[in-house]
């Protein structure tokens, strides 16, 4: 097989630690099989199959593994056939620790149970087993967070959770936890989050990531909005249409324009504050476009109510 430099490289570098990172179908797996069979031949210093640790994300990968192997090796045989290391670690590939990583750590543990202290005889919890232990645990923290009266937790439960909702509480903390696992340094990323929310000033809070995400997302929606009154109004225009609802809607269009232009939480939490009044009566008109302006400014009405409710239900004041 004919390498690329890139792919030689990797095959012949030594005495040193070599990351390598290629996309799916580039020829990986194959690299590295020639790779180790380079080691295992090499004429100076030959290592066994045995003397390598190979982890794979699935057990088919690492089948797959031990096949290009022991194929690779048969090829070497036949033209090496005198050659009793090579014989060997023909021999060898069966046994060879080319696996998963929880298949090597299981390994480790039930061979070398008495240097560190763990119980050879576990056996790998299933998924519903693990989330039970995981509910019963955090169960337990919560309601000791709440019983110590623990004024940061009880200020956390009630700014993400509305209070003692213990399953919505339950959601965010396994989904953090779940989301810091798929991080190289779990423990690290964590600070690094509660380290973006130290904040002392208003001006910092504003200009926090997440915060001008949310005003994006509001000035965004509230932008839809004005959208769908302006088509409301068209509808008013017309001579069927409920010409006594054009002024109402003209002055909540102009409001919730003026809030799309907004640039900063405090000031999204003052302006959307507005009160819906009462449309007008509207009679001898078209009932279809009538019916069509009642439902949509109610919809626009439950968007922007769930907007104060989900975003804008304490002020900046209270979060720093």
């Amino acid at each position: 097989m004919a390498w690329t430099d890139e792919q030689q490289k990797a095959i012949d570098f030594r005495d040193g630690n070599l990351l390598v990172s290629a996309a799916a179908g580039s020829g990986k797996t194959a690299v590295l099989v020639e790779r180790i069979i380079k080691r295992i031949t090499d004429d100076f210093n030959p290592i066994g199959i045995d003397d390598i640790v190979v982890v794979t994300f699935t057990k088919a990968a690492a089948e797959e593994m031990k096949s290009r192997l022991g194929k690779a090796f048969g090829k070497e045989v036949i033209v090496n056939p005198g050659n009793r290391h090579l014989v060997k670690q023909l021999s060898l590939i069966d046994s060879a620790r080319i696996s998963t990583i929880d298949s090597f750590c299981s390994y480790i543990v039930r061979n070398y149970y008495n240097s560190i202290g763990i119980d050879p005889s576990f056996r790998i919890a299933d998924e519903g087993e693990l989330n039970l232990i995981k509910g019963d645990v955090l169960d337990s923290i919560i309601e000791k967070h709440f019983a110590m009266g623990d004024k940061s937790f009880e200020a956390f439960a009630e700014g993400f959770a509305g209070g003692k909702k213990i399953d919505r509480i339950y959601d965010i903390v396994t989904d953090m936890h779940r989301f810091a696992q798929s991080n190289p340094w779990p423990l690290e990323w964590i600070d690094s989050c509660m380290e973006a929310y130290n904040v002392s000033s208003r001006e910092e809070y504003e200009n926090l990531p997440i915060v001008r995400e949310t005003v994006d997302y509001i000035t965004d929606a509230v932008e839809e909005c004005v959208k769908e009154y302006k088509i409301m109004l068209d509808y008013c225009m017309e001579p069927s249409g409920p010409a006594a609802y054009t002024e109402r809607l003209t002055e909540e269009l102009e409001a919730l324009a003026r809030i799309a232009e907004l640039n900063t939480l405090s000031d999204l939490e003052m302006a959307i504050d507005f009160e819906f009044k009462k449309l007008p009566p509207a009679k001898g008109v078209d009932e279809g476009t009538k019916d069509f302006i009642q439902k949509t400014r109610k919809s626009i009405k439950n968007r922007i109510s769930d907007i104060k409710k989900n975003y804008l239900a304490q002020s900046a004041d209270q979060y720093i």
